[in-house]
């Protein structure tokens, strides 16, 4: 018997459902046959793509790390010229993305949930939050040398406190129940970005 065809529509038909389980109920609470069932596919037909549960994990991950990266990099704030406007537009594009959806980041529910017992999941982790972290990082710098060079704050420090309010923000919104906690903390942090520059808001 010849060997089925992948097709990559039940691919990402499979990813897409992971995708939503994951951040609704979390890695640990979510089955296969929950995703099969989403996703409207048989166990065998996903057995056919992803030969474990923690295949189809890292695969969303994945996935999950890709379109982060696309998003933020298709934002209009790109386009500033001033790299102060461009920092503080990356956390204008960060709330409006988590107004988007559900809260929920899989990089920081797998870091929850498998990094004390899975080495490869919890290094994918912490490359996903230093990759994005390390592109808010060269804004800020860059913002430093032309607005506050003397400035005594570290743009590597103040770029992983933005991820650090971002994932805070998440968990606390899924704790209360209320998205909008997210927003409201990321505001936070953009003034205090911005009094990092001594800049007076209109």
């Amino acid at each position: 018997m010849a060997p089925r065809k992948a097709n990559p529509h039940t691919r990402q038909a499979l990813l897409d459902a992971a995708r939503m389980l994951f951040l609704s109920r979390g890695y640990t609470a979510t089955g296969l046959d929950d995703i099969c069932a989403t996703a409207g596919i048989t166990k065998g037909a996903l057995f056919h793509y992803f030969d474990s549960k923690h295949a189809l994990g890292e695969a969303a991950l994945e996935r999950w790390v890709e379109d982060g990266k696309r998003a933020f990099g298709s934002g209009s704030y790109l386009q500033e010229a001033d790299p102060l406007k461009r920092a503080l537009g990356f956390v204008d594009f960060a709330i409006e993305l988590s107004q988007a959806g559900p809260p929920g980041c899989i990089a920081g529910i797998f870091a929850q949930e498998l990094a004390p017992t899975d080495e490869k999941v919890r290094a994918s982790c912490a490359q996903a939050f230093t990759g994005m972290s390390e592109i808010f990082e060269v804004m800020v710098a860059e913002a430093k040398a032309r607005h506050a060079p003397d400035a005594p704050f570290d743009p590597k420090s103040i770029a992983q406190h933005m991820f650090a309010v971002f994932q805070g923000a998440m968990v606390l919104a899924r704790a209360y129940q209320r998205p909008e906690i997210v927003a409201e903390h990321l505001r936070h942090f953009r003034a205090y970005l911005e009094a990092q520059f001594h800049v007076v808001q209109r």
